[in-house]
């Protein structure tokens, strides 16, 4: 902050020191500049806001960098690189952003198209099939042992064996289930 907030910009372009409550500043603004961590996207994507990303270079693995592209790729952002903020580099790109009604309305109509605005309904659905599925699996051995020992008044199957069944039944369907694909009218179904 202190390196800009002298810099002359647009009348339309505030800077401003660090903000604790992002998000309430989020959803009044027409264009954002920011780093590219996942959150920080994931807030972004969800609030429909055109960007221009400076990912930092110093993260593990260029990993904001990565992640910068995925939305610039999609039409969704613009990517400033760090090494590149020489001069007014960084005004130049907002005002020719927020000049841009056509380019602001594309990256809007793309941020919606792309994000995912259900995914605590898409994790809580998931949840349930898995709880579901333990349950019915778990329950129908426990049956299976207790009908085995009223008849033959002993344990049928050694531990090893039991952890073995157990293996089997959970490990290859729950692995089934985690590769399922997300069902897509989930938010239009009646809550239970």
């Amino acid at each position: 902050y202190e390196s800009f907030k002298n810099v002359k910009v647009p009348s339309n372009v505030k800077v401003v020191p660090y903000i604790e409550n992002m998000t309430r500043i989020m959803k009044n603004v027409d264009i954002m500049v920011s780093r590219a961590g996942a959150s920080t996207l994931s807030e972004i994507m969800a609030l429909n806001i055109p960007s221009i990303l400076i990912p930092s270079p110093y993260v593990p693995d260029n990993h904001q960098f990565k992640n910068a592209m995925d939305l610039v790729n999609k039409d969704c952002a613009l990517i400033l690189e760090e090494k590149d903020l020489k001069g007014d580099s960084l005004v130049r790109t907002i005002d020719l952003l927020i000049k841009d009604e056509k380019k602001l309305n594309k990256m809007k109509s793309n941020l919606n198209k792309n994000s995912v605005t259900n995914s605590a309904s898409l994790i809580y659905d998931n949840i349930k099939k898995v709880v579901g599925f333990l349950l019915g699996t778990n329950i129908g051995e426990v049956i299976a042992v207790f009908v085995a020992m009223l008849l033959w008044h002993k344990t049928p199957l050694l531990s090893m064996q039991l952890l073995w069944i157990n293996l089997v039944t959970d490990s290859l369907p729950a692995i089934a289930l985690g590769m399922e694909s997300v069902e897509k009218d989930i938010m239009y179904r009646k809550p239970k």
